[in-house]
């Protein structure tokens, strides 16, 4: 993960079940504070775990801001665009 959060491989049948217990695809606080832990379980496509810190979580929450804003932009540079005068792009 580019916030610097740490890869766990679920690699046990203890570590199966927890990850199967755990919200998918979700950023879970656990605990406050400085030490604070932050898990995010993907039993999917990696079948892991990622573990991070606050600074890990500060960076991820930077980085989601980063890529909601150039979305935003590209929606609104593409809002004015009468597509229909061009005869749109898909053929």
């Amino acid at each position: 993960m580019k916030a610097g959060f740490q890869k766990r491989n679920a690699d046990s049948p203890e570590q199966d079940r927890s990850l199967a217990s755990m919200p998918p695809f979700k950023i879970v606080a656990r605990g406050m504070g400085p030490d604070a832990a932050y898990t995010y379980a993907d039993p999917v496509t990696c079948h892991c775990l990622y573990i991070g810190g606050p600074q890990q979580y500060v960076e991820y929450q930077r980085l989601a801001t980063e890529r909601d804003i150039a979305q935003g932009e590209l929606w609104a540079e593409n809002d004015g665009m009468d597509w229909g005068l061009w005869g749109g792009w898909l053929r």
